[in-house]
């Protein structure tokens, strides 16, 4: 049983403190029935508390995640900036034997100090495909003089890859557009 100095230090705490119910289930002026009530309604709410954070502990630790996007028209923006890398430097089908010859080690055709003969073309382009090998055949063809000249720009814009042939459709903002709308920043 508890002793009338305890009861009332219990009846104090739950005076000061928020806790909603508390200060009725601790209320020793209130009827029995009513503090009965009191506690199985705070215990029940309690109880009900800590299922609803157990359930939601659980689903954050499944990690769902829902994400809603809503597409809204802008005004009118200016041309993104597009940068085109091709890995391919050259296209093959352009190359010459003074361009192997040139630039065929830059190229990855070549080792190091490898010369361009028909060995060496016949032993690095094995790989070649049954259409490509015609290329090889059109290079093994060709006459190469080490005092022919060569121009890098000039194999760029022969052997390099022009916008026109890989762009293939473009469209912004719901309008065509063209080799025209883009311009080289740098090569």
């Amino acid at each position: 049983m508890e002793s009338p100095e305890s009861a009332h230090s219990l009846d104090q705490y739950s005076q000061r403190y928020s806790i909603h119910g508390i200060n009725h289930i601790c209320n020793r002026s209130s009827s029995t029935f009513r503090r009965i009530t009191w506690t199985v309604t705070f215990t029940g709410m309690l109880m009900f508390l800590f299922y609803c954070c157990g359930v939601q502990i659980q689903l954050y630790l499944r990690k769902e995640h829902v994400t809603i996007l809503d597409e809204v028209p802008g005004k009118l923006m200016d041309f993104p900036s597009v940068t085109i890398c091709n890995l391919n430097m050259a296209r093959r089908s352009r190359l010459t034997r003074n361009d192997l010859h040139w630039v065929g080690q830059m190229l990855g055709f070549f080792k190091q100090g490898q010369e361009v003969t028909e060995e060496s073309l016949n032993e690095e382009l094995h790989f070649l495909s049954a259409e490509n090998r015609q290329w090889q055949q059109k290079l093994l063809r060709e006459r190469h003089s080490e005092h022919q000249p060569f121009d890098m720009e000039e194999f760029q814009d022969r052997a390099g890859h022009s916008l026109n042939d890989m762009l293939l459709r473009c469209s912004y903002s719901k309008k065509k557009c063209d080799v025209s709308d883009f311009s080289v920043v740098s090569n």
